[in-house]
């Protein structure tokens, strides 16, 4: 199934869901995805098929990628004693929003692996 818009993406609520949240991140929530997010060998694997040429919309996911960086530029410069901690968050917000593009070319246990840090903190946010 090729995918060439968000409309006809099936897993476009959970994307939207998780692009809805990211301007209203609490520094609670924000706290939480970092102490939550984690890299291993399984995880960067998932990580690396939710963003290959061929998953879908990768472009958009770049695009969001970069809204992340924008909407959190001033927590990020350092300017903030919380940029550590918003720079871990912001790892688990970007697996978030990878899994959720990505979703149906990436299994349900890659899935999983990426959204558990963004599921831990927003458990009822849709999910697939």
């Amino acid at each position: 199934m090729r995918i060439t818009c968000l409309a006809d993406h099936p897993n476009a609520a959970e994307i939207n869901a998780v692009l809805g949240r990211l301007d209203q991140l609490t520094s609670d929530e924000l706290c939480s995805l970092a102490r939550s997010w984690k890299n291993d060998p399984a995880i960067a694997a998932a990580r690396s098929k939710s963003l290959q040429c061929d998953s879908p919309l990768v472009l958009e996911v770049l695009c969001a990628f970069e809204l992340v960086s924008e909407v959190y530029a001033e927590a990020l410069a350092g300017r903030t004693p919380d940029a550590p901690v918003t720079t871990l968050a912001l790892k688990a917000v970007r697996d978030a929003i990878a899994a959720a593009y990505a979703r149906p070319s990436i299994s349900r246990e890659d899935h999983k692996r990426l959204m558990a840090p963004w599921r831990a903190v927003f458990p009822a946010l849709v999910s697939s």
